[in-house]
């Protein structure tokens, strides 16, 4: 069959125009037609107002919001065609194969500069090659009247989706992934061309283990220090110039005048650990039975499975020591007398061991030594079906809010030309008192944030592990042979989807991470909606001028700052430890602000879902460790950390720079140098090349190193695309917060 996009080739002029279908919303691609209009109406005033200059001319709103578009309906595309392609190979779910997946104004801006690098270098992308590309995406499985069908499912009557459109917009992303490569970005993997010095840092950040006792010092107290000095008018003006298109960040000690991207949500927590201990204490004991009598065959085999490791353990030891007498002889051994014609004809053996068939452990055995992974499996399943339940009757409450008076009322303050009416004709929008859903006592409790941007959330400890859209099947466990519910589909992390989709008061649901056991680990369900947002922009000097003197106070260059003499004061106990050869508590006996560490590494192993049909449903990964008693402290922090010697105080910044702290390191056992010296000189040469190692499923230990790199190529990379927007004069334009 002759592919879709050789007959777009041939008829272009005429399908381009019949080709546009017409198809209901679809809420799981692309989310309403209010997601739609997001990106592309508005009043014209908005449409036209410059968001950003560069040497090239500038952009508007109007193209950003083109851009973002582009990317989401390509997006859209890509997963629809790779969920025909997983439904074609029998496969319950496709890969989460989502290759441009932030559509934020930075980042396709940011593509667009690649756009006219790739003119500068002759880059060419030809339909061929993009309808190659699709062809590889789906594996030449999916047939025209599919991809009709993901034309049908993403397009909407507001914004008709044709194959020119698609082919338009994976055209300009390619492009500029091809630029990007053409030099060598940094945020690809790195090679197996390391250093042994980068290797030999890698496997300490992952091995050595130490715990530090720390003293804060904030570098707000300073201040108002009068050591330092007064900034002029002119010296404010010229900071806030060089720093007003930085958006902060609380990983970087850089200044930032930018306002990211923010969002405020509204949600309900229908608490694990609640749902869990109330259904396990409802358990009973004929419940138990039912499940033990459905499985007890996998039981059995699993227990006398492990305990005949054991027990031919003890059978080659006892074999050895028989073999010699005490004078050292071999000892003689009698052979077996035959059976007598009464034990053959009966099958009664005298004084022999039970006949192989015989089970060795009773039912009650096996009940017994299972039962508790039997009460944890029933509770788990079943407090994830109450919780979602529970959940279920609020989402449909919320729904009808927002399909109701929520959207009559979006629908009756948009004027007829698609533009927002004018402040005097519009209404106020109807509400809904989520806080009245919750019942506490039942496990169901409400919550909001503050208006947060995207590493906020990410950074959350319960947001930042949510997945939206998670899907669950029942399948057996190979270890086990049991029927467990297992990751499906992991779904999108809530971050990210938040970020992406734009509509408010679209309810959606969410799901905490999945590792560890029920106890030591959360499984929270959620249901969320968008209810504020606040677009990327800078402030005029004069609306941030205190925030200006603030940061200029904490870190400009011409004289003494704050965060100079906070460091000066840390360096000095630092210095006054080491001198006397003491330690924090020794020092400050009875101050609660020295913390002690629990024993760590650099980098912890974290289990998370790998989202990929081909791999475990979660896997280990390491991640910066988080210390409880370190505010925001990771690669930065550990960097000054791991330099430090055992028993040696140093200073160390966090990663906001906020705070500067006095450390002090004491090395656990075995992470001495020179065992750790021997332990990396043992350590295979493949778990340092990032390419050989993803090809190691089965062996966590083998990406750790490549992964643990991970963290300094993104910052590398986001270097590297900072010099791309000097080199190309990249200058936002102020703006007024938006109404919401």
């Amino acid at each position: 069959m002759s592919s879709p996009f050789s007959v777009f080739r041939k008829h272009q002029k005429g399908l381009m125009a019949g080709l546009v279908i017409v198809a209901m919303i679809s809420f799981i691609v692309l989310g309403t037609a209010d997601q739609f209009l997001k990106f592309h109406s508005g009043d014209g005033t908005q449409e036209a107002r410059v968001v950003a200059t560069w040497n090239g001319g500038e952009f508007t709103q109007g193209e950003l919001n083109r851009l973002v578009y582009n990317r989401v309906t390509l997006n859209a595309f890509i997963r629809g065609v790779k969920e025909i392609e997983a439904q074609n190979r029998g496969q319950a779910e496709p890969d989460p194969f989502i290759p441009f997946n932030t559509s934020n104004e930075r980042e396709v801006i940011r593509t667009a500069l690649l756009v006219e690098e790739a003119k500068k270098l002759g880059i060419v992308v030809t339909d061929e090659q993009v309808m190659q590309r699709i062809k590889v995406l789906s594996q030449d499985s999916v047939t025209d009247s599919q991809l009709n069908s993901v034309l049908h499912k993403i397009t909407s009557r507001e914004r008709p989706v044709t194959f020119g459109q698609v082919i338009e917009a994976y055209r300009h992303e390619l492009i500029a992934t091809q630029a990007k490569l053409m030099y060598a970005s940094p945020d690809r993997d790195y090679d197996g061309l390391a250093t042994p010095a980068q290797r030999w840092d890698y496997f300490c950040r992952l091995n050595r283990r130490v715990k530090l006792e720390v003293y804060p010092f904030p570098v707000d107290q300073f201040i108002n220090d009068g050591r330092i000095p007064e900034p002029s008018d002119s010296d404010l003006r010229a900071f806030y110039e060089e720093y007003k298109d930085n958006v902060p960040s609380p990983t970087s000690p850089e200044p930032g005048f930018r306002d990211p991207e923010g969002v405020k949500l509204e949600y309900l927590k229908a608490d694990y650990l609640k749902f869990y201990n109330d259904a396990k204490a409802k358990l009973t004991d004929e419940e138990i039975r039912k499940d033990f009598e459905k499985y007890k065959t996998a039981m059995r085999s699993n227990l006398e499975a492990i305990e005949g490791m054991s027990s031919l353990d003890d059978l080659l030891k006892d074999d050895k020591q028989d073999e010699k007498k005490d004078d050292g002889k071999p000892v003689v051994r009698a052979p077996e007398p035959d059976p007598t014609a009464y034990e053959q004809a009966t099958g009664r053996f005298a004084k022999r061991a039970p006949k192989a068939t015989e089970p060795r452990f009773t039912d009650d055995e096996v009940l017994n030594r299972n039962r508790e992974a039997i009460v944890k499996r029933l509770a788990e399943q079943r407090a994830r079906d109450e919780m979602r339940k529970t959940l279920d009757n609020t989402y449909m409450k919320m729904l009808r809010f927002y399909e109701g008076a929520y959207r009559k009322w979006a629908l009756a303050n948009t004027a007829k030309n698609g533009d927002k009416k004018q402040e005097g004709e519009r209404t106020s929008p109807p509400t809904f008192d989520l806080a009245k859903l919750a019942n506490p006592e039942a496990g169901l409790t409400y919550h909001q944030t503050a208006m947060v941007s995207f590493e906020e959330l990410r950074r959350d400890k319960y947001l930042g592990q949510t997945f939206v859209d998670r899907r669950w099947q029942i399948s057996k466990n190979p270890q086990t042979d049991i029927e467990e519910p297992r990751i499906a589909n992991p779904g999108t992390q809530l971050p990210q989807y938040v970020f992406q989709t734009k509509t408010k008061f679209s309810p959606f649901r969410g799901e905490d991470q999945v590792t560890g056991s029920a106890e030591e680990f959360y499984r929270n369900q959620y249901v969320f909606w968008r209810t504020e947002d606040r677009k990327e922009n800078t402030p005029a000097f004069e609306d941030s001028k205190d925030r200006v003197k603030r940061a200029w106070k904490i870190a400009n260059k011409t004289g003494k700052s704050a965060r100079d003499l906070a460091r000066e004061a840390a360096k000095r106990l630092s210095d006054e430890l080491n001198g006397n050869k003491t330690t924090l508590k020794d020092r400050f006996p009875d101050s609660s602000l020295v913390k002690e560490t629990p024993e760590f590494t650099w980098y912890e192993d974290r289990l998370m879902p790998t989202g990929h049909s081909q791999l475990p449903i979660v896997r280990t990964y390491p991640v910066p460790t988080r210390l409880e008693e370190v505010e925001v402290g990771e690669n930065r922090f550990y960097r000054e950390v791991f330099r430090l010697s055992d028993k040696q105080a140093g200073t160390a910044m966090n990663d906001s720079g906020a705070i500067v702290y006095v450390v002090q390191v004491f090395d656990a056992t075995g992470s001495d140098r020179d065992t750790l010296r021997q332990e990396f000189l043992r350590s295979p040469f493949s778990r340092y090349i990032p390419g050989l190692s993803q090809n190691l499923p089965d062996i966590p230990d083998e990406q750790g190193y490549a992964v643990a790199s991970y963290y300094d190529m993104y910052r590398a990379s986001n270097a590297w695309y900072e010099q791309l927007e000097r080199d190309y004069g990249v200058k936002w334009q102020p703006r007024e917060a938006e109404e919401n």
